[in-house]
């Protein structure tokens, strides 16, 4: 980008960590992007990165990790909603549908999760999600967690919204598979908890008669 927008000079970009100039709470969830897909390009994100002056500006940033080296390429947003930026950093989806299941609006999150740039009805989504969510709304669903595929779980949570001009639903797209696999860790940690405790108990009633039995051979 023209580093001169953020008041740096390319020499003084060269020695700084990209980090370190990402504003606020997108930090964290940029640098956890970084770490979790390797050799794996992200397109259109967004964030707000911080200048030398400490002015905050929106860009939209391409990325791709590759020999442990993120290439990036960045540039300045103009006309930008900054709630919109905050939005599409969230770790997980926001989806506004109208009655008829057409996506009015989805954030970020749902593009880079699917691998798709954008969807316009629920039916779009893939692995049979959409006819999913349509039979959740339909029923009045609001929590609930699914596998859509093996291994990869998803919690959602539906609230029906009326606005002044449109009515529709806002639904909220969280993967919770490593809080599923942490679940099923500790409930394994609980059987074999369970099963020591069985076989400790087992142990300690034929050691008592044994103890007796012994007594009056030793007699």
């Amino acid at each position: 980008p023209n580093v001169s927008e953020l008041g740096y000079s390319v020499d003084e970009v060269l020695n700084i960590n990209f980090l370190n100039l990402v504003a606020g709470h997108v930090k964290p969830i940029v640098e956890k992007r970084f770490n979790e897909s390797p050799s794996k390009p992200m397109y259109g994100l967004r964030l707000i990165l911080r200048s030398k002056e400490n002015v905050y500006m929106p860009y939209s940033f391409n990325y791709l990790v590759d020999n442990e080296k993120i290439y990036l390429t960045l540039q300045k947003e103009k006309g930008i909603n900054l709630s919109e930026i905050v939005i599409d950093s969230l770790d997980f989806g926001i989806i506004f549908t109208d009655t008829e299941f057409k996506i009015l609006y989805h954030n970020a999150f749902l593009s880079n999760y699917f691998e798709k740039a954008s969807f316009s009805h629920l039916e779009q989504l893939p692995y049979g999600l959409g006819q999913k969510l349509i039979e959740y709304l339909r029923l009045g669903t609001k929590n609930v967690e699914i596998e859509y595929i093996p291994g990869r779980h998803l919690g959602i949570q539906i609230e029906p919204l009326e606005l002044s001009d449109v009515s529709g639903y806002l639904i909220k797209l969280k993967d919770i598979t490593s809080q599923k696999m942490m679940q099923k860790s500790m409930s394994e940690l609980d059987s074999y908890f369970s099963l020591g405790q069985l076989a400790s108990g087992l142990a300690h009633e034929i050691k008592n008669p044994l103890a007796g039995m012994k007594f009056i051979a030793l007699s």
